[in-house]
C-alpha cells in the first residue's frame, strides 16, 4: 500500500511565495544587493580571440586568400587527374578533383582553396586551375564540358602579372557562390 504524503497545512502560503519568487526572478535578493553595493565598473568592448582569428570574407589579397584557405580542409578534395595546358614555355597546371556532393557554398570554396594553396598552385607564375566534380563518374561524363562542383583559377599574362584569382562553388552553368580579386 502506497501512502501519499499530505501537503502541509500552509501549502497555499508556500505556493504563493514560490510563485512570487518565480515571477520576480528572485528580484528581492537582487534589489537588496544592488542597493547595498556600488554598480559594477563598465566593461570595455573587445573582440573575442575566435572573432579576431577569423579571416575577412571575401579575401581581396593573396595573404587574405591564404588565411581563408586555412579554414578549409584539403583532405576533402581528391585528385583524379592533372595536366599541363597552354604554352610549352609557360604551361598552366590543371587539376581535376572530386568533392562530396554534401559540401557546398563557402565550405566548398574553403576546401578547394585549401587544396589550391597546399599544392603550391597559388605561386604558379603561369597560372593554375582546379576543376571540381561530385564523383569520378561525374568527372568522366563532364570532363571537357565544364566543372560541376566548383573551381579555383589563377590566371595571368603568360608568366607576368597582373594576376586574377577566382573561386566558384557550383557548376559552370549554376554558380552558387563565387569571389575573385586581382593582384
Amino acid at each position: 500500500m502506497t501512502r501519499t504524503p499530505k501537503p502541509p497545512e500552509n501549502h497555499a502560503v508556500t505556493v504563493a511565495l514560490a510563485a512570487l519568487i518565480l515571477v520576480t526572478g528572485g528580484g528581492f535578493a537582487y534589489w537588496n544587493h544592488a542597493r547595498l553595493s556600488a554598480p559594477p565598473p563598465p566593461v570595455a568592448a573587445t573582440a573575442s580571440p575566435a572573432a579576431a582569428a577569423r579571416p575577412g570574407f571575401p579575401p581581396a589579397t593573396p595573404a587574405a586568400f591564404r588565411s581563408f584557405a586555412a579554414t578549409g580542409d584539403a583532405a576533402q578534395v581528391r585528385e583524379v587527374a592533372s595536366a599541363g595546358e597552354g604554352l610549352p614555355s609557360c604551361p598552366q597546371t590543371a587539376r581535376y578533383v572530386t568533392v562530396s556532393p554534401g559540401v557546398t557554398g563557402r565550405a566548398l570554396e574553403a576546401d578547394l582553396s585549401a587544396y589550391f594553396v597546399q599544392n603550391g598552385l597559388l605561386g604558379n607564375q603561369c597560372g593554375a586551375v582546379v576543376f571540381a566534380y561530385h564523383s569520378l563518374s561525374d568527372y568522366q561524363r563532364n570532363n571537357g564540358n565544364g566543372y560541376t562542383a566548383g573551381r579555383v583559377i589563377l590566371s595571368g599574362n603568360n608568366g607576368s602579372g597582373p594576376y586574377s584569382l577566382e573561386v566558384d562553388a557550383g557548376s559552370d552553368t549554376g554558380t552558387q557562390a563565387e569571389f575573385g580579386f586581382s593582384f
